[in-house]
Formats: C-alpha cells, structure tokens, sequence
C-alpha cells in the first residue's frame, strides 16, 4: 500500500527528525532525506521542507543540495536555512538583522505570483461623524482582535488610531479576524462594534453622550470619599467614576439607555499592621437609572467586620499569613485580609447578621496553605467578576501563575508521598529519595510564590487605568 509522504531534506539542523516526528502525529508520512539525494528520489513526494542548518546564507554560506526540487510540481516549505534558501533561489536577497528571534514586520516590495499583503495584515479604514453628518477629529479608536479558538485567552492582536481633521481613520497591519473596535471621544457616547479586518470604508456615527452624576454618602450621612462609582447597561459602552471629597461623581460619555449604579465600597484589605478605625461598608446599587440623570444619591450601608490574632503552635503571633472569610452555607469568600508583625488581622465589608467561618494560611506551612491561598484568589475573582471586570482582568497574569505553582506543589506532593510508602515498604532506592529531595525544594523555593502572588490578583485595575489610554 502507497501513502502520501513528505520528504524532509536534512541540512545537519537540529530540528530536521523533530519536524518529521510533528508531521508524523498529523497523519501524514514523513521521511528523511539528504541534500545530494538525486531529483528521482523526490518524485513521489506531494511536499518537501528544508530543514534548518548551521551554514547561515546572510553570511554566504551554502549547503549542496540537488535544487532541481524547485522545478517539481509540489508545494516547498522552509525552516530557518530552508527559507533562506527558498528566498534566494526566487530571486531574494538574505542578510543578517539585528536581531535572530523575535517578532518582525514582513514587508512585501514585489509581486510574487500568489504572494500578497493580504495574505498576512490588512488595513482597516473609515471615518467617524456625529449625527449631524459632521466628521469629529481626534476620536480614539482602539481595536482588539477576537480569539475564537476553544479555551484560549482573551484579545490576542491590538491597533490603534485617532482621527484626522476630515474624521477618517486607518488601523493598519492587522491579522485577519474579528475585531472588536472601542470608539470613544470626549462629549460623545462611547460605542463598542464588531468588524472583520479589512473593512474599508466604515461609517460610524457617534451620538452626544449623557451622564449620570450625584452624591454617595456614609451610612451616617456624610459624603464618601474616593468611592468607585459604576454605571453598567448591559451591552452599551460603561463608564466609572471616583467620588471627590464632597462624595459627588459624574459618569460622563454613557449612551442613552438605562444602567445598573453600583457604588463600591470595596473590602479593605490588612497587609501588615494590625486593625485600624476603617469602617466597614456595603455597596450601595441603584437600578434602572436613566442615562441624562442627576442628582441621584447612593447611600452606603453598615458592614460587620471579624478580626482577630493568627498563631502558630507555640502562641506565637504570625506575620504576612492569609485569612479569608466566609459565609457558612454562602459558597464563597465573604472577605479577605493578611496579617500584621502582631498577627492581627481586620476583615471588613460582611454582612451583618450572618454565620461565617475563618480560616488562614502562610506560605511556611506546607501545600495545604498553597491551595488555600489559590481558593482565596478563585473566590475573589468569582465575586468581583461581575462586578468589576476591570480588577479580574488585571489580576489575571498573576493568577495563572499562582495557579501553576500550587498544581506543582500538588503532584510533587502526591510523588514524595508515593515514593515514601514505597521507602517505608523497603523498596528505597536513589530515585525514589531524589524525589523527595526534589518535592522539598519545590516546597522550600517555589511554593511561597504561590501567597506571594495573591496581592497582585486582587489589587484591581485603579493604577492601570490612571494612565489615560492614548499615552500607552
């Protein structure tokens, strides 16, 4: 029985049998061949790959190989030196740049039959204009590609452009896809549409924009002081605001519509010290407010707080330890906080009347802390969501980090335990000690990374976006 094969041209790399090994797990027969193989012996291949080599062709230097494989009807593909070769047997000319890895811009200068800037980045253009039919200067427009692909992470390309005086706008070299566009200028409603990259000539029309402002104010009556404030309706454009120190806000540039206002109180947290005179507080929402609407009032309601002493076994107070707590039958966390040189720690924000239950860990007390600090971290997100995308956004990075550090920390774990019953059984050998070794360095080196990360999750998104969009 015949099968379709490619062949790949070993040119001494390192990397040619692993390219045949990858081909292989497609399907697709994969078969090793020499430079100064005769031309017959590539006659049933349906594809080649060059290989990579250690000759470098910027500097001149060459392989011998059979380059009539240029003349068979079948599609070439070219790795490292493979491609420098492809390059220059059509005509290119190859030379050293500044940098070996890393990205580059691909510029194509020629026609090269069935090779076009298309086929890699396209431009996106348009103009923006008020309802008037006008067209609006200095409009930001920020796009961020859609990643499609099952379980991948969020926007993976991004391009940005301000309008000139006549209100067009090109954001150039973008990949092909869906782009989600976030159009956005001062005195106008912002606006989130989708396009396809490439689009020529699209017209988009931004209303005058509405607000929503007022007060926020302590249970006691007093103004709030330095409170986000923000307006959601549903798939419009949001908007926030941090109340002055008279407790007033304004939540400019919202679409005409109906929100959802939520004043955050936030939950404190204790980061070294011991407790302070911070009262605890209870957002305060309002639904179905109106955009265009003034004047409304957001009165922040009284929390229960716990707070308490964390020691070891010997009395001794600890510092830096996590406390989460929880409402007994609520399913997640209720509130959070770290201890101080004292091992005092305050958890605000609770709501008053329930049952919780306290718990705590530090990074000195072995996997079981890890995986408590990572519940800490997952119930956070899971409550701020929602509520607050911006914060869980700029946690995520750090997050996933702590989240492969405790799954090491796990399955080292359950080895060390693995090869332990088999040392206590009388089957010790060199590996199985080493695995212990090595599950006790993981937990003396790398798994107080893990408490070290939760700061990072949950310290929100205020100091990423002081900085005003067009100054990244």
């Amino acid at each position: 029985m015949k099968h379709d094969a490619v062949a790949v041209i070993d040119f001494g790399g390192q990397y040619a049998h692993l390219i045949a090994t990858k081909v292989r797990r497609h399907g697709v027969l994969a078969e090793i061949r020499q430079p100064e193989d005769p031309i017959e012996a590539f006659a049933r291949y349906r594809g080649i790959i060059l290989s990579g080599s250690p000759s470098l062709s910027a500097f001149g230097e060459d392989s011998v190989y059979n380059k009539a494989i240029y003349d068979l009807d079948v599609p070439i593909l070219g790795f490292c030196f493979g491609h420098q070769e492809i390059a220059k047997h059509y005509g290119g000319a190859v030379v050293h740049g500044k940098q070996e890895w890393g990205r580059a811009d691909l510029h194509i200068t020629g026609n090269v039959p069935g090779l076009t800037s298309q086929a890699f980045a396209v431009n996106e253009s348009g103009v923006v204009v008020g309802t008037d039919g006008a067209p609006i200067e200095g409009v930001n427009i920020w796009g961020s590609r859609v990643n499609t692909r099952p379980g991948a992470p969020g926007p993976v390309d991004f391009r940005n452009d301000s309008t000139g005086p006549d209100g067009t706008f090109t954001l150039d070299r973008m990949e092909p896809g869906t782009y989600s566009l976030n159009v956005n200028h001062a005195g106008y409603a912002n606006q989130v549409l989708s396009a396809e990259a490439g689009t020529e000539n699209l017209r988009i029309v931004l209303e005058k924009g509405k607000s929503i402002a007022g007060r926020v104010l302590l249970p006691d009556g007093s103004p709030a002081e330095g409170i986000w404030v923000n307006a959601q309706g549903g798939d419009q454009a949001n908007g926030s605001d941090r109340t002055d120190d008279d407790g007033s806000f304004e939540i400019e540039n919202l679409k005409d519509g109906t929100y959802t206002v939520r004043a955050n109180a936030g939950r404190p947290f204790r980061f070294g010290g011991g407790p302070d005179d911070t009262p605890s507080l209870l957002p305060a929402v309002q639904e179905g407010v109106a955009a265009g609407s003034q004047n409304i009032e957001l009165r922040l309601r009284a929390g229960a707080m716990v707070e308490g002493t964390i020691r070891d076994e010997m009395g001794n107070p600890i510092n830096g330890a996590n406390v989460w707590v929880r409402e007994v039958g609520g399913g997640g966390t209720s509130g959070w906080g770290r201890t101080g040189p004292d091992g005092r720690f305050r958890v605000t924000g609770l709501e008053p009347g329930r049952r919780f239950s306290v718990g705590a860990n530090h990074s000195d007390y072995g996997v079981a802390a890890a995986v408590e600090t990572l519940y800490a971290a997952t119930d956070w997100i899971i409550e701020n969501g929602e509520s607050d995308p911006r914060a869980v956004a700029a946690g995520a990075t750090p997050y996933l980090d702590m989240f492969g550090v405790v799954a090491g920390g796990y399955y080292l774990a359950r080895s060390a335990l693995a090869a332990r019953r088999l040392i206590d059984a009388g089957e010790g050998t060199a590996f199985l000690e080493n695995k212990l070794v090595t599950a006790r360095f993981y937990a003396d080196q790398i798994l107080p990374q893990a408490a070290a990360r939760l700061p990072a999750v949950t310290a929100g998104a205020e100091r990423l976006f002081e900085i005003d969009a067009e100054h990244f």
